[in-house]
């Protein structure tokens, strides 16, 4: 029996190969024209790009060429009162326009790999049956980009036109190809020995035999077998599915924002085409960032889309303004994140979202659950944790819960993609993965065609409907993915409980890679951050909010997570750099304006400190070096109190002294120790910054695990010492290969942080550079910096979990204690570190060559610190040193002698973030507790006109601050309103 099931087999699947070719026949070519440009057009200036009269065929642009291309043609006799399809292949994606230029479905020719059924899932074919007559002329305009789903420089799209025709579409025939292509699907999926397994192949073989010449009463024959079984339907069923459309859109990627803007009207148009075929189509869009494009670039389509969200068939999902990464960006970037797409979600479509919607973002920071949680979020959706190297997640519906304890309810991907087919074997395998059926009855499926977009088509839609409930299969029902997780609500009390961070063991090399797009990224959230403190300083006059906001969104844009990692083509980022300078340009310009209302004379200078702790300094002012005293939060003017006396500090051939710390270099410039006169301790136990070249053959994404066994030294080329002013400094060069390094290395007095200021001419191919520090502390594990708080990870490899933390992320620092003492490691602008027993490993650059071809190559500036200290990271204040290297105090000419009016009493509390209200009535004072451990602190308001309430991190009042007794939990988010 088997081996004739078998040879049944071949038999069917050569059956449906012909019925595939049989269903639609072309019966007439179209003329074609074309107007090509170098970058998009609106539909009013089609005409304007270079004309091309072109044939099957021929090819028309090079990658990421545009051009409107008009197709030409009559309608033959033979097409009178049939199903006629244009089919439209040029090797690109295109969008159908109507005649006022509107978009009305998209067309994509690409083998995704995702794709099944006709032309491999592509979606070629344009309806035109309504309309078609004898003689009836065809003018269609199609707006096209000479990319697919994928194309990049190394995976070129041909831009050759394949199909430009028309056909005749055998109905009967379309959808007993669906019927035969689901049953013979399932079929492959079943347990051999089953009745239904071979019930199902005998009908599949007899509906076979009726098909000799494909007439109408042969298919009929065939329809007629093959319904009985598609109408087998379950008993009882103890698990369903939730399954909806979806186009995981990257913002940018393989291609820049101008194409995703085009692919959001391919994508959101052929959505709406399909919901007017299948009724029951559901569709779900994220990202607020990508509705305001279409809202922008395609009004007319975008009222179309609002229509269907009111009618309840189009799910806005998610409340982040983009699917960003979240290693990276700082925890108040996440809450600006939460503030603007909440806002922009709630102002246009009258929703209150409360899913996070993050499916492809690498790893998933501790401190995520309390922002959710305090920004009205109760569920998250992702699925990236699938691609894990070493380990499987325990779980896909649990509770996670954050550093502070907080906690929201998520739900992972079962099939491990969000680009499920729908067909059988999908939903199998849904069932088959899903960890936690024995508590949950539901999971959810996204199906359709992400990541370049274009989402369902026919073949997915067409295979769902087949399957609502088909003997064989889990149930599947098409819905909104908010209802599901309400549902979820029900299980919630047995759902196991995950704590910490949802660590990724894969793309650790995204932590590293595209170092610029970091450092702009950090560089706008410090200005930004001194900008709102600034303006409040100032008071409300003249405030500009909307250009702030606006700024504001194109830094969360470039979070997207596959810009700031790294991730993305060249083009990407020479575009985003060029609006990076741009916007420095802008957020200092209204720094500047800001200030100057702030001033009270022009005498002297003032120090700014936009941290809420006082500091003292040692800084260059006009050519002298003065010892500083900074009041927190605000402007200090400097007065003769200010001391001018010689500093302690020293400089004498390889070693560099201050009061605190000694640093001996050797004879490769390498640091041979550093010793703490106060603490009587050498902090190294062996030589420190040591600067390795490892090879690297692997992409933007990923490294090779083992790296650190295969290493070359830089080479010095100088060394020098010197002393100026208030710091003494070890200058020193390197080369390797045809890159330059140089660093200056630098100890202030009264200062226990030593600072390696770097500039590298990085002209390396497949080559990492790192640094390393061994240093004199032996603990089972670090604590590292991540957004609102601090997380604790191992130094060992004892299990699996352990080993895959190859590379971790740290917002600002990792630091190595035992009770009496530690060592941390800290960087204005790199987020890669490895933690090896007692060395403490930085990641500094890269220079992969897919997909970006030049990434990294070129000059680069950074720093970063070596910060030995008493005690542990709370003893030593690190958490305040880290802040101290990326908001160093700046001198500001004239006298302002202006803090705001508030008093914090613990030092374990920080002030993030001071902003005005969103509501402009007051402004907005963002603190967190950043030593783990539960305080009570006292905040005093110098104003006593002014009062406070309690806020939530979207600034709804939550109640009354008892601000002589505020009490924070451990790595709890507090934020106060304050108004008059």
């Amino acid at each position: 029996m088997p081996h004739i099931f078998s040879e049944n087999k071949k038999y069917i699947v050569s059956t449906i190969a012909k019925i595939e070719r049989s269903v639609y026949t072309k019966v007439s070519e179209l003329n074609i024209s074309a107007w090509k440009t170098k970058e998009p057009v609106s539909f009013d200036n089609r005409k304007t790009g270079e004309k091309l009269t072109l044939k099957k065929g021929d090819t028309w642009g090079d990658l990421l060429d545009c051009a409107w291309f008009n197709f030409t043609g009559e309608l033959p006799s033979i097409c009178e009162e049939q199903s006629v399809v244009l089919m439209l292949d040029v090797g690109g994606e295109m969008c159908v326009a109507d005649n006022s230029g509107n978009p009305i479905q998209g067309l994509t020719a690409v083998h995704s790999g995702f794709g099944f059924g006709f032309f491999g899932g592509e979606k070629i074919t344009f309806d035109i049956s309504k309309t078609a007559k004898r003689g009836e002329e065809i003018d269609l305009w199609a707006d096209a980009g000479c990319n697919d789903l994928f194309a990049h420089p190394g995976y070129t799209t041909t831009g050759q036109i394949l199909h430009a025709d028309i056909a005749i579409v055998n109905e009967e025939l379309r959808k007993l190809y669906y019927d035969f292509m689901v049953l013979n699907m399932l079929s492959d999926n079943l347990d051999k020995q089953t009745a239904r397994y071979a019930r199902i192949v005998m009908a599949l073989t007899r509906a076979c035999d009726k098909l000799i010449t494909y007439n109408k009463d042969e298919i009929a024959d065939a329809s007629a077998i093959l319904s009985e079984q598609l109408a087998k339907k379950n008993g009882d069923v103890s698990f369903t599915i939730t399954a909806i459309g979806q186009a995981h859109l990257d913002l940018a990627w393989l291609w820049p924002v101008r194409e995703t803007i085009r692919k959001g009207a391919r994508t959101f148009s052929t959505a709406l085409h399909n919901m007017k075929k299948y009724p029951e189509y559901k569709f779900g869009a994220s990202q607020p960032q990508l509705y305001q494009w279409i809202k922008e670039h395609y009004p007319t389509l975008y009222e179309q889309v609002k229509e269907k969200i009111r009618e309840g068939r189009w799910e806005v999902q998610g409340a982040l303004w983009v699917e960003c990464d979240t290693n990276i960006p700082s925890g108040e970037s996440f809450v600006r994140q939460l503030m603007y797409g909440k806002k922009f979600i709630k102002d246009e479509f009258g929703l209150d979202v409360d899913v996070v919607w993050l499916p492809d973002t690498f790893g998933y920071s501790g401190s995520l659950p309390q922002i959710m949680a305090k920004s009205g979020i109760k569920y998250f959706m992702t699925q990236k944790l699938s691609w894990n190297n070493f380990n499987t997640h325990p779980h896909h519906t649990f509770l996670w819960r954050g550093i502070d304890n907080s906690e929201v309810l998520v739900h992972i991907l079962p099939e491990n993609t969000y680009n499920s087919l729908g067909a059988p074997h999908c939903i199998l395998d849904v069932e088959r993965n899903f960890f936690d059926k024995g508590i949950c009855d539901e999971a959810l499926m996204l199906f359709g065609i992400g990541d370049g977009g274009g989402g369902p088509g026919e073949n997915h839609l067409e295979c769902l409907a087949r399957e609502v409930n088909l003997n064989g299969l889990t149930p599947v029902n098409q819905g909104m993915s908010s209802d599901f997780f309400k549902r979820q609500e029900h299980f919630r009390n047995d759902l196991s409980i995950f704590h910490g961070e949802l660590y990724l063991e894969k793309h650790q090399g995204t932590l590293t890679t595209e170092a610029k797009c970091k450092l702009y990224n950090r560089k706008m959230e410090t200005l930004l951050h001194d900008l709102e403190l600034i303006a409040v300083l100032a008071g409300e006059s003249d405030y500009p909010k909307a250009e702030i906001d606006e700024i504001w969104k194109e830094v969360l844009l470039y979070q997207f997570h596959d810009v700031i990692p790294g991730s993305s083509i060249d083009r990407v980022y020479d575009e985003t750099y060029a609006r990076y300078e741009i916007l420095i340009e802008k957020t200092l310009k209204i720094i500047q304006k800001t200030q100057e209302k702030l001033k009270k004379s022009n005498k002297n200078n003032s120090i700014l400190n936009t941290m809420s702790w006082e500091r003292n300094e040692w800084l260059e002012i006009d050519g002298k070096w003065k010892y500083v005293t900074a009041n927190p939060l605000g402007f200090t003017t400097l007065n003769e109190n200010h001391s001018t006396v010689t500093p302690t500090i020293s400089a004498v051939d390889k070693c560099i002294e201050n009061d605190i710390l000694k640093v001996s270099f050797d004879n490769n410039g390498q640091v041979a120790d550093i010793y703490d006169k106060v603490n009587k301790r050498t902090v190294l136990s062996g030589v420190g910054n040591k600067l390795y070249i490892h090879p690297d053959e692997g992409d933007a994404w990923d490294f090779a695990t083992m790296y650190e066994r295969r290493f070359e030294n830089v080479k010095l080329d100088n060394f020098s010492v010197q002393i100026n002013g208030g710091e003494t400094a070890a200058n020193i060069e390197y080369s390797y290969g045809k890159s330059k390094i140089s660093q200056k290395v630098i100890l202030k007095a009264e200062s226990r942080r030593l600072d390696f200021v770097t500039k590298v001419d990085w002209q390396e191919s497949h080559k990492t550079l790192r640094t390393y520090f061994p240093v004199n502390i032996y603990t089972t594990e670090a604590k590292c910096d991540i957004q609102f708080g601090a997380i604790k990870r191992p130094t060992h490899e004892n299990t699996m979990w352990d080993v895959a933390k190859i590379e971790v992320a740290a917002q600002k620092w990792v630091d190595l204690s035992d009770k009496g003492y530690g060592v941390a490691l800290m960087s204005n602008c790199k987020y890669g570190y490895s933690l090896n027993e007692n060395i403490m490993g930085m990641t500094l650059l890269r220079s992969s060559k897919h997909p970006g071809e030049t990434s990294d190559m070129g000059l680069h500036e950074f720093t970063y610190s070596i910060y030995p200290h008493s005690g542990d990271y709370v003893d030593g204040y690190v958490v305040q040193e880290g802040y101290n290297l990326i908001y160093p105090l700046k001198v500001v000419s004239g006298e302002f002698d202006i803090k705001l009016p508030i008093k914090i009493s613990h030092p374990n509390i920080i002030v993030e973030t001071v902003k005005f209200s969103e509501d402009n009535n007051g402004f907005i004072v963002r603190m967190y507790e950043s030593a783990g451990a539960s305080t009570v602190a006292n905040v005093e308001l110098l104003n006593s006109a002014h009062s406070a309430e309690l806020v939530d991190l979207m600034e709804e009042n939550i109640g009354k601050a008892d601000l002589d007794n505020l009490e924070f939990k451990p790595f709890e988010i507090i934020t106060i309103k304050i108004q008059k």
